[in-house]
């Protein structure tokens, strides 16, 4: 959480838990419908939880009664990426569907679809302000999207194999890559190119 109180775990158990970090009991347990679940996120200001698990649906939670708030649904495959805007009032999420999903995680409802990637969605990353969003897919590119309009403004291209994890500098004139090429790149959003090749890791980054 925001506040470093809590800490949420997922498991193949099909649960979802919150913990108490100065007391380490389970303060509170969320049980999937028969699904595993694959990953969580918090809403910047830790009063949601976006959730993804085996089947094509995200679901949103109240971190404190465990309540489900809405279930996203929109995808055609599983969803293994998702991440929310700094304010909270979008949720990006990625799909072995080849697209990104916009969402408005109060009603629910799917606002915009980004496509162009030619493999799955590996990883989303919004910048500070909301408008853009850099995505990383197994199609080796990253692209970065004007989420306003839905176009892409930029792809880069020089991994060597498909692309796992994305992440925008904060000042947003860089981005870092992790690759199962087994480097990690820097790019200048200015020249769109890679300016830095990180090359001492052995396996996936």
């Amino acid at each position: 959480s925001q506040d470093g109180a809590r800490l949420t775990s997922v498991s193949h158990d099909e649960t979802v838990r919150n913990w108490d970090l100065s007391t380490g009991q389970c303060t509170l347990t969320i049980q999937g419908r028969n699904d595993t679940v694959y990953m969580i996120a918090y809403s910047q200001d830790g009063s949601r939880i976006a959730s993804t698990f085996s089947e094509r649906n995200i679901r949103i939670w109240d971190p404190i009664t465990g309540q489900s708030v809405s279930t996203l649904t929109g995808h055609s495959d599983k969803v293994i990426s998702i991440s929310w805007s700094q304010y909270g009032n979008r949720l990006a999420s990625g799909s072995e569907d080849e697209t990104i999903k916009i969402w408005d995680p109060v009603t629910g409802q799917c606002a915009l679809t980004l496509t162009g990637h030619n493999g799955s969605v590996f990883s989303t990353f919004w910048t500070e302000n909301g408008r853009r969003l850099a995505s990383a897919s197994s199609d080796t590119t990253i692209k970065i999207w004007d989420v306003d309009t839905g176009q892409c403004s930029s792809t880069f291209a020089e991994h060597s194999g498909a692309v796992l994890s994305v992440a925008w500098s904060q000042n947003t004139s860089q981005l870092a890559s992790g690759s199962y090429d087994e480097t990690v790149r820097i790019w200048d959003l200015a020249t769109e190119q890679s300016v830095s090749t990180l090359e001492r890791h052995s396996d996936k980054v």
